[in-house]
């Protein structure tokens, strides 16, 4: 009955946590897009990509940091501008190993 319905309600349903710095970036990107975008797409139709960086341990899902994408003239995703921030994740995340004494 109604105890089941809710138990795989609760089963079924993800916990997000979001880091405060994800929604500074994407709040920064999205407010430079629309300050260099005078007299260009309309304001409301005005839209910005990105990348979300995080884990998944079971149904929980944490995100801790984001980028923004650089878009050529196609509208699709620089892969170099991509491997670029990347690397900066992946040096970021070394450096702050070394810091917490995780890693030599």
């Amino acid at each position: 009955g109604e105890t089941h319905s809710m138990a795989e309600e609760r089963s079924s349903s993800l916990e997000i946590l979001l880091h405060p710095l994800v929604v500074i970036n994407l709040s920064d990107h999205y407010t430079r897009e629309k300050v260099t975008n005078i007299g260009g797409t309309n304001p409301n139709e005005l839209r910005v990509f990105g990348c979300l960086i995080g884990e998944q341990e079971g149904r929980t899902i944490e995100i801790m940091t984001s980028f923004e994408f650089l878009l050529n003239d196609n509208k699709r995703a620089s892969v170099d501008f991509l491997e670029m921030k990347i690397e900066q994740c992946v040096v970021f995340a070394v450096l702050l190993f070394r810091c917490c004494g995780a890693i030599d």
